[in-house]
C-alpha cells in the first residue's frame, strides 16, 4: 500500500495563522482534493514522467478536479490539484 503525503504548495497563512491549500481555483478545497484522491473515476500516468499520476473525479457535468501526485519510492505527495473540463492524454491505469 503506498502513502499519500499532503505536500501544501503555494500555501498562504489564513487569519488564523495556519496554512492553507491554494492551488489553481480550489482554495480551501483540502477535502474536495482529498474525496479526489480516495475515491478517483480515472487515473491516468503523466506524459513526460511515469512516477506522475493524475487522479480525476467528475464534480459536477463536462467538469473534473484533477489531482497530480508523485510517487517516490513508496511514498506519494500531492504536486498540485486544478478544475478541468477534459481528461488529459497519457497511459490509463484505471479503470482499464
Amino acid at each position: 500500500m503506498h502513502r499519500l503525503r499532503w505536500w501544501r504548495i503555494d500555501s498562504q497563512r489564513t487569519g488564523a495563522g495556519r496554512p492553507c491549500l491554494v492551488v489553481a481555483g480550489l482554495a480551501g478545497s483540502e477535502t474536495e482534493v482529498q474525496v479526489v484522491l480516495e475515491s478517483q473515476e480515472e487515473i491516468r500516468r503523466g506524459k513526460s514522467d511515469a512516477n506522475v499520476y493524475l487522479f480525476y473525479r467528475n464534480r459536477r457535468k463536462r467538469r473534473w478536479i484533477c489531482a497530480v501526485s508523485k510517487q517516490v519510492g513508496r511514498t506519494g505527495f500531492l504536486i498540485t490539484a486544478y478544475p478541468t473540463d477534459a481528461v488529459k492524454e497519457g497511459e490509463r491505469i484505471w479503470p482499464k
